[in-house]
């Protein structure tokens, strides 16, 4: 058995990288063979470079083993209006490897460091001269780094003017006390943030997120296992206006009546939780609706008012003799007051009918099975009125609409297929 080769991609710095994808090109040399080495080497040209006008505006390089920045004023043309930027999956250490890079992206306003490790950066990191750079970049991408609390100050810090970042996948379990002027700072310019698949327990910890984060008005935490939400926690996130708590563990409706502290709250994402589990799609829908009155939409759908009243209608007949009742109850009760319990009614099917059986001059009532076929009646009623059943046809006679006797002519056929009521006419008729 051959042995597989385990291939690794060198190391190389940004400029390395970026002018192997986006200035040279792979050309083999078209001269006669004399001309080219035996191993058919392929020789690399510098492509022209682009003009200012159409120099390149998004920069991938995820994936390429870079360590380092490198000289970067040796490509500055070709940088100075890129807008996104994608280094996941290197080797970048320090954040002051990754400044050197974006220093000279003036546009820049989406940066992707998703699985690129910066744990060795710290406070002294931050440049703090980039005037441009702190204005540009609105969109910032730390999913899958294992950084620390430190190093996501550091790196905020630099960009004060960041909007939405991802946090994601970073197995964090708790969030830095905001009080501590060392580790945090409050950034007061992001609005969106994903906190996705981290292992944060406990709402306390949350409620640090809209301390440090005071502007929020997203905030995505799927898959993170809450339990617990208190009435105290919506208090810090005055301006959250969408909330995505799906695969969570909330498991009580207390939990989801505490919503309402979040004030600014229009939108959430809310499925996949123990507390939901056994209910169907519709009534979980209702009770979360009714319990929550300033939610226009749920799980991405909207809510419109005919929903709403349906839901708050429903929430009252189902609490309306139990003892335990939801917060909204009594406010719900006064606004809906002609609200009744709803009727109960019978769905067994029916077993037997009360026919008028005729034959002849003769006429009867008898409680006919509708458990039966055709053949079964005809045999039963011919052996009543003592005649061969083959000698006889039956006739039904629907009261209901009283369109004339139909033959019943498939001896198979079941009576429950005919819906017959209490009144209705069999006639027996010989052939």
């Amino acid at each position: 058995m051959q042995k597989r080769e385990c291939v690794t991609m060198e190391e190389k710095t940004f400029v390395e990288a970026f002018t192997a994808k986006y200035l040279t090109e792979e050309e083999e040399d078209e001269e006669e063979d004399d001309d080219m080495t035996e191993s058919g080497i392929v020789i690399l040209c510098p492509k022209s470079k682009p003009s200012q006008a159409s120099s390149y505006r998004r920069v991938i390089l995820d994936r390429q083993s870079i360590t380092s920045a490198g000289d970067c004023g040796q490509i500055s043309e070709d940088l100075k209006n890129v807008r996104e930027l994608d280094l996941s999956a290197n080797h970048l250490r320090s954040w002051k490897e990754v400044e050197a890079i974006i220093r000279l992206m003036p546009r820049l306003e989406f940066l992707n460091l998703a699985s690129t490790s910066l744990a060795d950066s710290d406070r002294t990191d931050a440049n703090g001269d980039d005037v441009e750079l702190k204005q540009s970049v609105k969109v910032l991408v730390l999913n899958s780094t294992m950084i620390s609390w430190t190093t996501v100050n550091v790196i905020l810090s630099a960009l004060p003017c960041v909007e939405e970042v991802h946090l994601s996948l970073n197995n964090f379990s708790n969030v830095p006390d905001p009080s501590h002027k060392i580790l945090c700072t409050h950034h007061t310019s992001i609005q969106r943030l994903y906190f996705n698949d981290n292992k944060v327990t406990r709402w306390s910890e949350v409620a640090k997120i809209g301390q440090i984060f005071p502007n929020l008005k997203s905030l995505l935490l799927v898959n993170n296992f809450l339990t617990g939400l208190t009435d105290d926690i919506g208090l810090n996130f005055p301006h959250l206006e969408q909330l995505s708590i799906q695969d969570t563990k909330l498991s009580q409706w207390d939990e989801i009546d505490n919503l309402n502290t979040f004030t600014s709250l229009t939108e959430i994402q809310l499925q996949r939780i123990p507390l939901l589990e056994g209910l169907k799609a519709k009534e979980s829908r209702q009770l979360v609706i009714a319990r929550l009155p300033r939610i226009t939409k749920l799980n991405n759908s909207p809510i419109f008012e005919a929903e709403r009243e349906d839901a708050e209608r429903h929430l009252i007949r189902k609490y309306m003799d139990e003892p335990d009742k939801p917060k909204r109850y009594e406010e719900l009760f006064a606004m809906h007051k002609n609200v009744h319990r709803l009727a109960e009614v019978n769905l067994k099917p029916t077993e037997s009918v009360v026919l008028t059986i005729k034959y002849e001059d003769q006429s009867t009532e008898l409680e006919i099975s509708v458990n039966q076929t055709c053949l079964q009646l005809k045999k039963y009623l011919a052996s009543h009125f003592k005649v061969h059943s083959k000698s006889v046809r039956l006739c039904y006679l629907d009261m209901g609409i009283n369109l004339g006797y139909d033959e019943l002519k498939v001896p198979s056929a079941s009576l429950h297929r005919f819906n017959m009521r209490d009144g209705d006419v069999i006639l027996l008729e010989k052939k």
